[in-house]
C-alpha cells in the first residue's frame, strides 16, 4: 500500500454516521446558526454604532471575542440537541460530564474573583447553562444498559444477548472437552 502525503486522513469517528447523530448534529448546527449569525450581526452593527472605540483595531478584536463567544456557544448545543432527538446520554461518559464539572466550576471561580470584561463573565456563565442543560438530559434520559452502544466495540456478554431480537438463534456454543 503506498502511503501518500501528508499520511494524514480525516475521518468521522466508528458508528458516528451509522447511528444517525450526523444527521442530528447537522440539524442542530443548521438551526443554531440561523439564530447565532444575525444576532451576531446585530451586535457587530450595534458596537460599530453606540460603543467607543479607540480605533479599528479595538473594534475588530472586540468583535472577534464576541464572535468567539457567540459560535462558541453554538458549537456546545449539538451535543444537547443529539441527546433530545435519540432521548439518550449513552454516548456522553461520565469522565467527560466530570471534567465539564470541573471546568465549570474553575470558570465560574475565576469569573468572580478576577476583574474581566463583561462578555467574557457571560460567557462563563453560558458554560454554567449548558452543563446543567447536560445534567438534567443525564437524568431524565437513563442510559439503557440493555441496548447494544454504538460506541463500544467490545461489550459484556451479556449486553449483547439480552439486546438480540427474539427471532434470532443463539450462536452455536462450544465447549472445550478434554480428549479421552
Amino acid at each position: 500500500v503506498v502511503k501518500q502525503f501528508p499520511f494524514i486522513s480525516f475521518g468521522g469517528q466508528k458508528g458516528y454516521e451509522e447511528a444517525g447523530t450526523d444527521k442530528y448534529d447537522e440539524e442542530a448546527l443548521r438551526y443554531m446558526y440561523a439564530i447565532a449569525v444575525p444576532l451576531f450581526i446585530g451586535f457587530t452593527i450595534r458596537s460599530s454604532l453606540y460603543e467607543k472605540h479607540r480605533g479599528w483595531y479595538t473594534f475588530i478584536i472586540n468583535t472577534a471575542a464576541g464572535g468567539v463567544y457567540t459560535f462558541g456557544f453554538v458549537m456546545m448545543t449539538p451535543q444537547l440537541y443529539i441527546n433530545y432527538k435519540l432521548q439518550s446520554v449513552e454516548h456522553m461518559p461520565w469522565k467527560a460530564l466530570t471534567y465539564k464539572a470541573m471546568s465549570t466550576f474553575v470558570d465560574d471561580v475565576s469569573a468572580f474573583l478576577i476583574d474581566m470584561p463583561l462578555m467574557h463573565r457571560l460567557a462563563c456563565f453560558r458554560d454554567d447553562i449548558i452543563f446543567f442543560i447536560y445534567i438534567y438530559q443525564r437524568w431524565k434520559y437513563r442510559v439503557d444498559k440493555t441496548r447494544i452502544s454504538t460506541w463500544v466495540e467490545n461489550q459484556p456478554e451479556e449486553a449483547q444477548t439480552s439486546a438480540r431480537s427474539e427471532g434470532e438463534a443463539e450462536p452455536a456454543q462450544v465447549e472445550n472437552q478434554p480428549e479421552e
